[in-house]
């Protein structure tokens, strides 16, 4: 907002200050004037080309996948029919992946639900121009829907906190007898 503002006052500077106050002078050709010419580089010098560091790949294979070519992909049953979208990989310690978080159901990801299945359960191919993954899974949509939703660790550790504090203040009413009210 401010940048628009800002773009608009100095549009609005320009059209309105007289061209006296814009126009300037071209400098003289005195060569005093003039800041001193450089030596240019040689040009037989060349610099050394970039060293790759010891396992780095610097072209992808044709034949590999990015990530980001998969992640917000659509999957797909067999019948070519959309079953979700893959909201995220399970990566092993090794860096193997064991598990595609396919999101089934909803409306605009409100109301989905995670499912995580086996990357041998995929079939993954790039798209012709490589920008994106295709991935088909032998499912269809309502099995997905049907089936168990995915906890990361994480949510299982909230979940595990979450039944600790509750235990804890159960305990906690629990120390204290009721006393009993007034009665009617």
């Amino acid at each position: 907002m401010i940048k628009t503002i800002s773009h608009a006052a100095l549009a609005l500077f320009l059209v309105s200050a007289p061209g006296s106050v814009l126009a300037q002078t071209a400098p003289a050709n005195d060569p005093a004037a003039q800041p001193p010419v450089t030596a240019l580089p040689d040009a037989t010098a060349k610099e050394s080309p970039p060293q790759p560091v010891e396992g780095q790949i610097v072209n992808q294979d044709k034949a590999t996948l990015l990530a980001s070519a998969v992640i917000g992909g659509s999957v797909y049953s067999p019948a070519d029919e959309s079953v979700g979208d893959v909201n995220d990989l399970v990566i092993k310690p090794t860096g193997e992946i064991e598990a595609v978080v396919v999101g089934v159901g909803g409306f605009i990801g409100i109301g989905e639900k995670n499912v995580a299945i086996a990357l041998n359960r995929f079939t993954m191919e790039p798209t012709a121009d490589f920008a994106t993954t295709k991935l088909v899974l032998n499912a269809t949509k309502e099995e997905l829907e049907a089936a168990p939703a995915f906890k990361s660790a994480y949510m299982q550790k909230l979940d595990e906190d979450y039944q600790q504090q509750s235990a804890l203040q159960k305990d906690e009413v629990n120390k204290y007898p009721t006393v009993p009210g007034p009665k009617d």
